[in-house]
């Protein structure tokens, strides 16, 4: 209804043809000569002029102060005693580029009224519009145009029919009307209004207000109101209530009402909201949002807060911020923030599974570019929705110096072997952090945390020389350990710190070999100082260390024959093998005590490292395939599972990948303490191409640490007995129509199809866009002609172990693993009809933990939206909402939630 004014606008200046000085052409000659001025029109085009004629049509045109509106038709009357001019046969009044055509046309002098009848069609620069008898008043201005019809497009094509009259060009008053977007020739679906009104760029009211599908009423409203303002405005926000909170089944059931507000436009950089939601017998909050946008200066940013009343007593606070700022090019700072008062008001208030088990982060940071080098100022707090725990870095800082690089060689020479010697700074970097936990425990100690590093070096040629130095400083203020006995009490830890600093200075030489092999001789020097209450809170340092020993890198080949499409498969075998060896130290009887037995014992270590690679070479390199249509919906894993899973080298794949960390072994340490294993954890990570995401990450722990007391000086430097332990597994692949794996199970099938599945559009599956636990429904609906379940589809999984380590303190009835099973899938049911799955497994306690489930099916011009949802502490949420594609305000829904708020009321 919009875009009906700038169309009666056009009738409007066509028809106030005498004030406006025209030059009319009232008989059938002048008609002749009235050619179409519109070019490019699909109408037929007038005969052509003769040169007479058009001469004098250019005279006309051409005189000062006056409009020119041209009158055409098959036959034109002019009555000069009752001044009225009759147009008949595709009669047309064209002025200024504006035409209005019909079968036709009245112009009554005397009354100022024009008239036009059989289709009267106004063809406008900027709206078409249509109708069955169109009348103009020039007295009163006003325009009336009987079953008008016109298209309005925005966003989306809208068709629109009704009665309309135009007083002036700012007003519209219409009555019947009746719109839709369904472009079919029997609509599904349209709204009808018995009176609305329109002030232009303003605003639209309409009453009553009725929904039909087909020909069946399904819903009224007493009236509408729509700002048809653009660009930032002031305005009442559009509440949010569903069918249910309206009309309640039962008793028991809750209701709620969402966004009961208003927002503020200050101006064009500053915007305020102000809005309110309620939820019967749990709480009443208040929610306050401040957003800003300044792009001349880089600034923008919003702050939010919720305030809660509990019906039962209390209250509680959240809090939300986001900015980031550039004042110049070289400086960015960038905030964001989240807090709650209460982890447990959160968690039992919400229904989406990743609120509950995310943390709230709040992050503060400064850079500044210097010619000299780069700073960096930040802080960071971490708040867990699922423990309560609390940790906090502030601050954080680092000053990293460019590279320096001496010795240019000059001229063309040749280069020499100290050219491009190269001095880097490194960086100065810190941090201070604090740990709270919710609940205390042998290994769960509120603490402080003080660190400094630094670490600059020199290169010349195969020469460097390195370097490095780090404080660190711990202080615990509240915590306990466990007894070793239950008869003994357990020990009070508050108030114990320690500050340990480390230095080293190495010198190693890199000599290559053959091939990719090369060998690297080091020397080094480095020591130990602590200060703790048993050193009397002075700096105690350990004897100075030397080191002396080499590495040695290469590459080994093993080459196979091939078999199906691969022509030779190729095993890549990279061992990483080093070698230190450091004389024994004499140590005082207080260093024994603070760095143990073992900080003085000489060390003889060899190390080991083992990178494998099993590759293949393709008979035929993959052909190259257009790429799909991405998703719309962001974050998804469709358009992960639709991209092809091509290779870099096209030639070549990566069949599996192994990477395993290295393991220390001390010969000395072995002979005496007798166990030589100097690593505590080994870990090995696998990787291939032919399993989309597929990430499998093992770490074992060889040492059982129970017995070895941290406190006990004579125990320090021990790694307990030796028994290695898987403590951590975590694996996750994902799979799709282009999947290696998918196409070979199709190929021993018997399938023929290809791996490029067409997508013809349809419901495409995948998670909602936004994070929302109820967002808008989304999805391309288009035609598909595919069949049930064909179509995109994806798959992730995801599986974790997690074993605690066996140290010092801890219970062994708490030594049991934990283990879930995460899985993701997304699918087209039918060409209409997409679902998502997502869902955590808990393969301990044998229960599921969380659901998300989506269903969305195409409706043609709406969307229905099936939700469920299911977190980890027993809070669920069914939803069911029916909402108009083309207007996501436009939205009927349904909702039950069974939250612990309400539980606990």
């Amino acid at each position: 209804m919009k875009k009906l004014l700038p169309a009666l606008a056009v009738l409007l200046a066509l028809l106030i043809c005498p004030a406006a000085g025209a030059a009319q052409q009232a008989d059938s000659t002048a008609a002749e000569l009235a050619a179409d001025t519109v070019p490019g029109d699909s109408l037929p085009q007038r005969p052509p002029l003769s040169a007479a004629a058009d001469s004098v049509l250019r005279a006309l045109r051409q005189l000062q102060g006056y409009t020119v509106t041209e009158y055409h038709g098959e036959t034109a009357n002019y009555r000069a005693q009752e001044g009225v001019l009759r147009l008949e046969g595709d009669a047309e009044v064209a002025r200024e580029g504006d035409r209005l055509l019909a079968d036709t046309i009245l112009y009554l002098e005397r009354e100022e009224r024009v008239e036009a009848f059989g289709q009267p069609r106004v063809i406008g620069q900027e709206q078409d519009l249509e109708g069955d008898v169109l009348y103009y008043d020039l007295a009163t201005r006003r325009a009336t145009a009987l079953g008008a019809r016109t298209q309005i497009t925005s966003d989306a094509t809208w068709f629109v029919r009704g009665d309309v009259t135009l007083e002036g060009a700012e007003r519209l008053y219409g009555s019947h009307a009746r719109f839709t977007s369904c472009d079919l020739t029997i609509p599904h679906y349209h709204f009808e209004a018995d009176r609305v009104m329109v002030i232009r760029n303003r605003i639209l009211v309409a009453r009553p207000a009725r929904l039909y599908f087909g020909n069946v009423p399904v819903m009224v409203l007493p009236f509408i109101v729509q700002n048809l303002e653009e660009g930032r405005r002031s305005g009442f926000l559009s509440p949010r209530v569903g069918v249910h909170d309206i009309i309640r089944a039962n008793s028991s059931h809750t209701r709620q009402i969402s966004d009961l507000g208003f927002y503020w436009a200050v101006n064009q950089y500053i915007g305020a909201q102000l809005s309110s939601t309620w939820r019967s017998g749990a709480y009443t909050a208040l929610l306050g949002n401040v957003d800003f946008s300044w792009r001349r200066q880089f600034l923008n940013g919003n702050f939010g807060l919720e305030r809660y009343w509990r019906d039962g007593g209390g209250k509680e606070l959240s809090l939300n911020a986001r900015s980031s700022w550039q004042p110049d090019e070289r400086t960015n700072m960038s905030l964001s923030g989240r807090y709650a008062s209460s982890a447990d008001f959160v968690r039992s208030a919400s229904y989406d599974p990743r609120e509950v088990t995310q943390d709230l982060n709040s992050s503060f940071s400064l850079s500044r570019r210097f010619n000299w080098g780069t700073t960096a100022l930040g802080a960071e707090r971490r708040q867990s929705i699922a423990t309560g725990d609390v940790s906090m870095t502030l601050p954080s800082f680092s000053i990293s110096l460019p590279s320096m690089t001496f010795f240019a060689p000059s001229g063309g020479g040749e280069p020499r072997w100290y050219n491009n010697a190269t001095f880097t700074p490194g960086g100065i970097s810190g941090s201070r952090s604090t740990n709270d936990y919710y609940n205390i425990g042998a290994n769960r100690r509120d603490q402080e945390l003080t660190r400094l590093n630094l670490a600059p070096s020199f290169s010349i040629g195969n020469l460097t020389v390195s370097s490095s130095a780090a404080l660190n400083r711990a202080e615990i203020r509240s915590g306990t350990a466990l007894a070793p006995s239950p008869s003994l009490p357990d020990l009070d830890l508050a108030g114990f710190r320690r500050e340990e600093a480390t230095w080293s200075s190495s010198i190693s030489y890199q000599q290559r070999l053959i091939g990719s092999t090369s060998i690297s001789p080091n020397i080094s020097f480095d020591q130990q100082l602590v200060r703790d209450t048993i050193t009397s809170d002075k700096f105690l340092g350990a004897p100075v260390r030397l080191s002396f020993g080499t590495s040695l890198n290469t590459d080994l080949y093993g080459f196979y024959p091939g078999i199906g499409d691969f022509s030779t498969i190729r095993h890549r075998l990279s061992p990483r093998l080093s070698y230190s060896y450091a004389p024994e130290v004499t140590q005082t009887e207080l260093q024994a005590r603070v760095f143990g037995p073992a900080g003085g014992r000489a060390q003889n270590r060899i190390s080991l490292g083992i990178n494998q690679t099993w590759e293949a070479k393709l008979r035929e390199a993959p052909r190259p395939q257009q790429p799909l249509p991405q998703d719309s919906l962001s974050g998804d894993t469709i358009s992960q599972a639709q991209t092809p899973s091509v290779p870099t080298d096209p030639t070549k794949v990566v069949l599996l990948s192994l990477t395993t960390s290295a393991l220390e072994y001390d010969f000395v340490q072995a002979r005496e303490a007798g166990n030589g294993f100097v690593t505590q954890n080994v870990s090995n990570s696998i990787t291939s191409d032919y399993l989309r995401g597929l990430n499998i990450q093992v770490q074992h722990e060889l040492f059982d640490r129970r017995d070895i007391d941290p406190a006990e000086p004579a125990d320090l430097g021990q790694l307990g007995r030796f028994g290695p332990r898987m403590t951590l597994m975590s694996t996750s692949f994902q799979l799709g129509p282009e999947s290696t794996v998918v196409q070979w199970l199709q190929r021993l099938g018997g399938s023929s199809r290809s791996g490029n599945i067409e997508d013809d559009g349809g419901v495409l599956p995948g998670p909602p866009e936004s994070d929302e636990p109820a967002p808008a429904g989304q999805g391309s609906f288009t035609g598909n002609s595919q069949g049930t379940g064909a179509g995109p589809w994806s798959a992730s999984f995801g599986y974790q172990y997690a074993r605690p380590t066996r140290v010092f303190g801890v219970d062994p009835e708490n030594d049991e693993a934990v283990q879930t099973l995460d899985g993701n899938m997304s699918f087209q049911l039918t060409p209409n009809l997409a679902v998502n799955w997502g869902t955590s497994y808990s393969i301990t306690d044998r229960k599921f933990g969380s659901h998300r489930i989506n269903f969305q099916r195409d409706l043609h011009e709406w969307q229905a939206n099936f939700n469920f949802y299911q977190t980890p502490n027993g809070n669920t949420a069914f939803e069911f909402f029916v909402e108009l594609t083309h207007n996501r305000d436009i939205r009927f829904d349904y909702s039950e939630r069974d939250l612990g708020i309400d539980q606990d009321r």
